[in-house]
C-alpha cells in the first residue's frame, strides 16, 4: 500500500459527491481483477497446477487492460453524475429555461444510468471469464479466487443500484434498463454460487 492509495481513498471520502457508489464499483471490480490475475499467475508458475495454465494464461490476455478500463468506467461514472447535478443548476426562470433545463436533466439522467449499467455489463463479463479458472486454477490461491467473485458480484449490486435511482417515470427504456439489470444480477449470482461450490470443494 501506498499513498496513493490512500489519496483516492480520502477523494471518495470526502465532501464531493464524486466518485460515488457507481464509479467506486468499478474500482472494486479492478480490485477483483487484480486478484484474480495474481491467481492465475500463481498457476502458471507452478508446474503441479500444469492443467490450469491454458485457461489461466487466456485469462492473462483477456485481462490484460481490465484494470484501465475500469479505471476509465470510474472516471465515465463521475463525469456523468455531475453532469446530472449541472443540469440541475441551470436557470429555470421562464418557460424557455424550464424547457431546456427539462431536457439537459432528461439527458444527464440517461447517461446516468447507462454508466452504472456499462459497468455491470463489464463486471459480468469479468466474472465469468474468472470462472473458467476456478476448477483448474493453483488450490493454494483458490479463496483468493472466491474473493474475486465475490467482490465483484458486490460491485454489481452496489452498480445496480445507481442504474435504479436514475431510472426515472419519463424515460422510454426504463422497463429495458430495469429488466438487463435483474438478467446480470441472476447471472452474477449464478456464477457466484457456482464457483462458491467450486471453492469450498477445493480448499
Amino acid at each position: 500500500m501506498n499513498s496513493g492509495y490512500r489519496e483516492v481513498l480520502e477523494d471518495i471520502s470526502s465532501d464531493k459527491a464524486t466518485p460515488g457508489g457507481g464509479a467506486v464499483s468499478a474500482m472494486v471490480i479492478a480490485h477483483g481483477i487484480a486478484l484474480a490475475r495474481m491467481v492465475a499467475k500463481l498457476t502458471i508458475n507452478r508446474e503441479k497446477w500444469k492443467s490450469g495454465h491454458n485457461s489461466a494464461a487466456q485469462f492473462l490476455i483477456d485481462s490484460e487492460d481490465w484494470i484501465d478500463y475500469s479505471l476509465r468506467l470510474s472516471e465515465s461514472d463521475c463525469y456523468a453524475f455531475e453532469s446530472v447535478m449541472q443540469a440541475y443548476r441551470m436557470p429555470k426562470g421562464n418557460d424557455e429555461e424550464k424547457e431546456l433545463r427539462s431536457r439537459a436533466i432528461n439527458i444527464a439522467n440517461l447517461a446516468a444510468t447507462e454508466s452504472p449499467l456499462e459497468i455491470m455489463e463489464f463486471g459480468l463479463n469479468v466474472l465469468e471469464s474468472i470462472k473458467s479458472m476456478s476448477s483448474t486454477c493453483n488450490s493454494n490461491a483458490i479463496t483468493d479466487l472466491g474473493s474475486a467473485i465475490h467482490i465483484i458480484h458486490s460491485a454489481l449490486e452496489c452498480a445496480s443500484l445507481n442504474v435504479q435511482v436514475n431510472i426515472t417515470s419519463e424515460s422510454e427504456n426504463s422497463f429495458e434498463f430495469s429488466k438487463r439489470v435483474e438478467e446480470i444480477l441472476t447471472s452474477s449470482h449464478a456464477i457466484k454460487s457456482d464457483v462458491s461450490n467450486i471453492v469450498e470443494a477445493r480448499m
